[in-house]
């Protein structure tokens, strides 16, 4: 598999926001768990497999994977001193939901499904930092929720204007009734006009004339576009 970089995969729900654990709290943990080292491109785990540790960073950094429509790893965030991760697969009891390898040396301390239970009655400043975390990253996937419906309502139409112009060479300016084709898409008038606007802030379209609510005129960047969608599919939306 080929690790692709960019499209704006640094930042993802996944990531603790810059919220870490505190370092008191990690030298208090030190007795729960035993240390690790971990060498560059070496995987700590991988999707989808069985999940019984959590991990802190005590130095270095690691890079948290997936798999992407294609079936290549991608980026989707980067973590360093402090982080924790492998957390949440111990409450939810499921499998790993994403790959974690190192990007230099790095030394975690991990700790069994035992322990890290043990360390939450033990020692309340970890159990209050934790919380913290929990409740940042819950934060962060609603409002990742929120997006995807956005990127849904963006996706539908810059497929649409795909099959439906560029394809069929349809030259510029593009004229068309922006409640018929929100019809078409499934959309409300008022999504469809607000997607055609977020397309045009990322020049897939230009010249965007809205004057005439029943009557807008625009054109099309096929390459623009093109990128575009698979932005949004990079995204896994």
């Amino acid at each position: 598999m080929t690790l692709k970089r960019g499209m704006n995969m640094e930042t993802n729900d996944l990531s603790p926001v810059n919220i870490k654990i505190n370092e008191k709290v990690i030298e208090h943990l030190m007795s729960f768990g035993t240390k690790q080292t971990f060498e560059s491109s070496q995987f700590i785990f991988k999707e989808d497999e069985e999940s019984d540790d959590v991990y802190i960073i005590i130095e270095g950094e690691v890079e948290v994977l997936t798999y992407d429509h294609k079936g290549s790893l991608v980026r989707i965030a980067l973590l360093d001193k402090g982080c924790i991760f492998g957390e949440m697969s111990i409450f939810l009891k499921n499998k790993r939901s994403a790959s974690i390898r190192p990007i230099k040396t790095t030394e975690v301390l991990k700790m069994t499904r035992k322990q890290f239970l043990e360390s939450l009655t033990k020692i309340p400043a970890f159990t209050l930092n934790l919380m913290n975390i929990l409740t940042t990253r819950l934060y962060s996937m609603n409002k990742r929720f929120v997006n995807l419906n956005h990127y849904k309502i963006y996706n539908s139409i810059a497929i649409y204007l795909r099959y439906n112009y560029i394809a069929k060479k349809i030259p510029n300016p593009i004229k068309l009734s922006p409640k018929e084709i929100a019809e078409k898409v499934g959309l409300s008038l008022n999504d469809f006009l607000k997607g055609l606007m977020y397309l045009e802030r990322e020049k897939a379209i230009s010249n965007l004339n809205t004057d005439d609510i029943l009557n807008v005129s625009f054109a099309i960047s096929a390459d623009n576009l093109d990128s575009f969608i698979e932005k949004i599919a990079y995204k896994q939306i």
